[in-house]
């Protein structure tokens, strides 16, 4: 099928995870929250994560100057901004990935949305693909090529205001989207949504007890989102599909366990407390969820001190 046709235009989003006859309101995926963009996407295998940031968005939030040049700093980023002239921050607006999981980089798929000039990103992919010795693969009207990075192969494929980076079976789909997009002269930053203004994270975690151990390993599907607040504080919500109603009443006395585990003793957890204190975790049907708020002050002080110890 067309996968441009039956993907949302710029405004909608996917599949609602609305109520119904299945269970209770479900916070939104990243499938959802990426609305159209999941239209760019090449078919994947596997995909155990998904994730979108919205930079865009990002780059409003008070603490934005100080993290910008940490972005800079991502292994796996360093090729397209070391020299180019390009900033993270400041030039992308919104990153797209899935995968079997995100530590496995050669088998993730990015979605990358840019808003700088496509002839300047493609002097500056030019003058990436011939540091990292890429092949151009030549196909007509769209600029792609085959690489290795991380010591595996990749396939860059790039679109109007975007540039897809796949492994290399996603080959054939991603130069036919970026085909599609050149024909109908559309671009892939007509397709980012509108709404959302405050989304920062979407994020899906197929099996959350794979990276947080302790976790319940019967819940699946684990749907998050990182928002930031009015007064540049941030909300942070959570769900995941237990395996019956009574698993997740259970599995919340779990969670709070695990949470409260965590939080050292001492003068440390003295100072950590105020950060916790205030979150929830409750059950709906077979849903788990947790819901936690930290304000402007709270998320000021705790990004000072955090880029202080990373820089």
């Amino acid at each position: 099928s067309d996968a441009l046709a039956d993907a949302p235009r710029a405004g909608e989003v996917g599949a609602p995870d609305a109520a119904s006859d299945a269970g209770p309101t479900r916070v939104r995926d990243p499938n959802a929250l990426a609305g159209g963009l999941a239209g760019l996407a090449p078919p994947g295998k596997d995909v155990n994560v998904s994730m979108v940031l919205r930079i865009d968005h990002m780059r409003t939030h008070p603490l934005a100057p100080e993290v910008a040049p940490l972005l800079m700093r991502i292994e796996q980023w360093r090729p397209f901004f070391e020299h180019t002239g390009l900033e993270p921050m400041r030039d992308v607006d919104v990153l797209y990935t899935f995968g079997p999981k995100f530590r496995e980089t050669s088998r993730v798929t990015a979605v990358v949305v840019h808003n700088r000039d496509d002839a300047l990103f493609s002097t500056v992919l030019d003058g990436v693909m011939g540091r990292l010795g890429g092949t151009p693969i030549g196909a007509p009207e769209v600029r792609a090529w085959r690489v290795t990075l991380d010591k595996a192969p990749r396939v860059f494929v790039q679109l109007p205001s975007g540039l897809i980076i796949t492994p290399p079976d996603g080959e054939k789909q991603a130069i036919a989207i970026a085909r599609k997009l050149v024909e109908k002269r559309r671009s892939a930053r007509a397709l980012v949504p509108k709404g959302d203004p405050d989304l920062l994270v979407g994020l899906m975690l197929r099996t959350p007890a794979n990276p947080l151990g302790g976790i319940p390993k019967d819940l699946q599907d684990a749907h998050v989102t990182l928002r930031m607040k009015k007064d540049g504080g941030l909300a942070g919500d959570i769900d995941a599909r237990a395996k019956d109603e009574a698993s997740a009443k259970a599995d919340v006395k779990v969670i709070d366990d695990w949470i409260e585990d965590r939080v050292p003793g001492g003068p440390i957890g003295f100072f950590i407390r105020p950060y916790v204190d205030g979150y929830k975790v409750e059950s709906a049907g077979n849903l788990v969820r947790a819901h936690h708020e930290l304000d402007g002050d709270q998320v000021d002080a705790v990004g000072k001190f955090v880029l202080k110890h990373l820089r």
